[in-house]
């Protein structure tokens, strides 16, 4: 393949220098007359917030998940769901982002407009939310600044709904979306040799003005990494479509 492709590059600059051969060769009257004006690129317009029903309309739905899920409504204990996205609080201050995932930060701008829908595959799991949060440009882009992970956070403790919890922290490879992407795994195990280890995939994609956040739980591994990639990318795609709608 590259042979090819080499033979069309190499004649497509012959190409080119001669028709600048041939342009400079050209009449001195020609090169008097005024050049054409090009014309300018519009601006893009800059994308606007969301509003609750944009982002309502944004957020996955039941048929454009994968088969074997169910809407799962008791994971949704709030109007917006915001809180399905807490996991506790951090003895380590500068891990708290990886518990906070971006909606919980109290160095991050608040959002404008949260919208959450949930979903499960069996009483026991996985559980998997797709979270769309609506701010500024600017105030977007500083809330995913402020949830990027520190050093020093592979391993710690903290707190989940009163239980002492140990937290083990990886990066998570998931397919590039929007204009950035944060995304990681937690193991989090309670104290007692009985207590089962929970496992929480997050992923969040800004695309302009809103912020596409994604959680999967599991525990006991009963979990669906086809199911929460492929929803991360579809939730980023329906956001990209709702930004692109909100800044006409």
């Amino acid at each position: 393949m590259r042979t090819p492709l080499r033979r069309v590059a190499v004649a497509a600059l012959a190409s080119s220098a001669l028709l600048f051969a041939a342009a400079c060769s050209g009449s001195a009257d020609a090169g008097d007359k005024p050049s054409a004006k090009k014309a300018e690129p519009k601006p893009t317009p800059e994308a606007k917030p969301l509003t609750r029903s944009q982002a309502e309309a944004a957020a996955l739905e039941l048929k454009e998940m994968r088969s074997g899920w169910s809407s799962d409504k008791s994971m949704t204990d709030t109007e917006d769901g915001s809180t399905v996205f807490g996991l506790g609080t951090a003895d380590k201050k500068q891990c708290q982002p990886l518990l906070d995932q971006i909606i919980h930060s109290a160095d991050s701008p608040a959002a404008q407009a949260t919208v959450t829908k949930s979903y499960s595959k069996s009483d026991l799991g996985p559980y998997l939310s797709h979270g769309v949060f609506s701010y500024t440009v600017e105030d977007a882009k500083e809330a995913m600044k402020n949830s990027a992970v520190p050093a020093g956070c592979d391993s710690f403790t903290g707190d989940m709904d009163g239980d002492k919890v140990t937290y083990s922290y990886k990066k998570l490879d998931v397919p590039a979306a929007g204009d950035e992407t944060l995304a990681w795994r937690l193991i989090a195990k309670m104290e007692g040799q009985e207590a089962v280890p929970m496992q929480f995939d997050f992923a969040a994609a800004r695309v302009d003005s809103a912020i596409s956040v994604l959680l999967l739980t599991s525990v006991d591994n009963k979990t669906d990494t086809p199911a929460f990639k492929d929803a991360f990318k579809k939730g980023a795609e329906k956001v990209a479509k709702a930004t692109e709608a909100a800044a006409k």
